[in-house]
């Protein structure tokens, strides 16, 4: 059984609480800022109590300090906060330093925990490679979510912004801010839109003067991020250094070739 604490109760906090159960995973902690017990809202050795992975669905701007703090008290992490993605470079530091020796941190990171949205983002690699063989294909992206969404574009849509242009190396740019006037050659833009309810629907288009070909993954609910997140939690717990869930990924499909090969 895995011990685990949320840095952060707003929506995600309570579905992952409410599924936690179901994975042995049970919530031992809950920190955030305007707790009732003022012990309850930093992180601290008394806060975490006996949790051994924290899952942080906070703020952006709290990311890099709730790390340290979570590095600094030996527990590993799971970050599910969008929107700190130009501070990389200082998370893999914390981990750098935190890694070895006493603290043994591990920390995985993702735009988006749903399992099937990360093959989702496998598929538009390969749909953006094959559809880039035409000369004339030219992508987008569209994503849609609430109207309560804080980040826009989603760190989701950012994520399948850098894939396309992986997948189609002559895509120089991705426009992530409102398209004013004409799309610069080689430039793609990715598009959002906020309102309603939903809980997020993403679109990837290759276009051709012939035809279109569109790739969508629309969520149902928070479930599937909260079950993702608490997969990763699972994955890391005895894991140090700097993760992916493209390692996860990649750790679930290796494992799946050798129960086949079994």
């Amino acid at each position: 059984m895995t011990h685990i604490a949320l840095i952060g109760y707003g929506r995600m906090g309570r579905e992952i609480e409410r599924l936690s159960h179901d994975y042995g995973m049970p919530v031992v902690s809950v920190i955030h800022p305007s707790h009732l017990n003022p012990a309850k809202r930093e992180i601290s050795a008394e806060s975490l109590g006996d949790a051994e992975v924290c899952l942080d669905f906070s703020a952006s701007s709290a990311v890099l300090d709730n790390a340290r703090s979570v590095a600094e008290n030996g527990r590993r992490l799971v970050v599910g906060t969008t929107g700190w993605s130009s501070q990389l470079r200082e998370l893999q530091e914390i981990a750098a330093q935190n890694s070895a020796g006493q603290n043994n941190f591990g920390v995985i990171y993702s735009p988006n925990f749903a399992i099937d949205v990360n093959l989702f983002f496998r598929i538009v690699e390969h749909g953006a490679a094959l559809m880039g063989m035409l000369e004339t294909t030219e992508p987008y992206v569209v994503e849609l979510h609430h109207r309560r969404k804080a980040d826009s574009p989603s760190g989701t849509a950012r994520r399948l912004g850098e894939i396309v242009q992986r997948g189609m190396p002559r895509m120089n740019a991705a426009n992530y801010e409102r398209a004013s006037g004409a799309m610069p050659e080689n430039t793609f833009h990715v598009a959002s839109a906020r309102g309603g309810y939903i809980p997020g629907t993403h679109t990837v288009g290759l276009d051709n003067p012939y035809g279109t070909v569109e790739i969508t993954h629309t969520a149902r609910s928070r479930e599937g991020f909260a079950r993702g997140a608490l997969e990763a939690a699972h994955w890391i717990r005895n894991r140090t250094g700097l993760y992916t869930m493209d390692d996860m990924i990649d750790s679930m499909i290796a494992g799946r070739a050798a129960q086949r090969r079994d």
